[in-house]
């Protein structure tokens, strides 16, 4: 999982996305719009910010999830391929 967020500045847009995405999720983690899962083989969840975005979170314990990395779809995909 990378560290230097400061490699990873998203667009105003899709930050506004994500803290939308982020209050919905904690408000109900089952919202259709989230597409809120588990990624099998890994300790993630995977949500969608938008059609071309996705988060990954870990659960921290008590209802709680800690979002880690926000990024395109591609990069999403790249990340948990393992490429």
């Amino acid at each position: 999982m990378p560290t230097d967020l400061t490699h990873y500045a998203l667009p105003e847009a899709i930050q506004q996305l994500a803290k939308k995405q982020y209050q919905l999720l904690k408000a109900n983690p089952h919202h259709h719009s989230l597409r809120f899962q588990p990624k099998t083989g890994t300790p993630y969840w995977a949500a969608r910010v938008s059609q071309d975005y996705r988060a990954l979170a870990r659960y921290q314990g008590n209802g709680n999830y800690l979002w880690l990395w926000i990024g395109t779809h591609s990069e999403y995909e790249r990340l948990l391929s393992g490429k």
